[in-house]
């Protein structure tokens, strides 16, 4: 399969459940009791093990499960300039359980960091497939930031201005994972599911435009041979669900 036969008609979204090790070497680390380099060796065995299930298994589209981030979103966002991790009161509220406390947030002006450890990450999967697939990397949408408890802070006077800085940062972003050799980048997106599910609120109109305007801006600039897709999710976390809500009030943004 080449790059030029995606988007497929069905495609994996590219998180897989941790491996039993994998949990272990997490608890050590938080621990104290493993090194960030011992950490590293694992998740690299574990992933490799991961690239060799989804090949024999005859998935053509191959990830590295997210096996490297705590969380689906935080790690990338948290690595961006201008952004920071924190500890909030409480966490997200999923159907009948809560997530650890812990958030993103903007704390300076936001922009794209030459030295994101997720442009390693991704080189060491692309070494680990070794053209034996095409290689899918996935990575928070940019509407991700776009809930006023990300973006305001006093460091913006609006959404707006703030918008434009986080759709350079991701044109940076995909340039970057392209110049590293990425041609499948896939927008990992919670916040048009959060539209569905508030559609009959004031900021509605507004909020969706924003989101619709991130995306075109970014892949305006794409490069012709890569492909960006985005998983539009309801928030999975323990088999349960964060949102709800029908596509209706969205599909014209979403499908066109």
């Amino acid at each position: 399969m080449s790059i030029k036969t995606l988007p497929l008609h069905a495609d994996t979204v590219g998180s897989y459940l941790r491996s039993e090790p994998l949990k272990e070497a997490r608890a050590k680390f938080a621990a104290g009791e493993l090194s960030p380099d011992a950490l590293s060796q694992i998740e690299d065995q574990e992933i490799t093990k991961l690239v060799e299930a989804q090949l024999q298994a005859g998935i053509s589209v191959v990830t590295d499960g997210e096996y490297r981030r705590a969380f689906w979103h935080i790690d990338f966002l948290e690595q961006l300039n201008g952004i920071e991790g924190y500890h909030p009161e409480h966490g997200y509220k999923f159907n009948g359980v809560e997530t650890k406390a812990y958030n993103t947030r903007c704390c300076g002006k936001v922009s794209w960091n030459p030295n994101h450890p997720f442009i390693e990450h991704f080189k060491k999967l692309n070494d680990i497939v070794a053209g034996r697939a095409i290689v899918k990397y996935t990575i928070p949408s940019p509407n991700q930031l776009m809930y006023p408890v990300q973006w305001d802070h006093g460091i913006y006077a609006n959404r707006a201005e703030f918008a434009k800085d986080v759709q350079q940062t991701y044109i940076d972003a995909m340039l970057a994972f392209y110049a590293a050799g990425c041609r499948y980048l896939q927008f990992d997106d919670v916040y048009w599911g959060s539209l569905c599910n508030n559609h009959q609120k004031p900021e509605f109109a507004a909020d969706k435009a924003q989101a619709l305007e991130n995306i075109q801006v970014i892949l305006a600039a794409k490069p012709a041979d890569m492909i960006i897709t985005t998983h539009v999710c309801r928030g999975n976390f323990r088999s349960t669900y964060l949102l709800s809500g029908a596509y209706d009030p969205i599909a014209d943004a979403l499908f066109g």
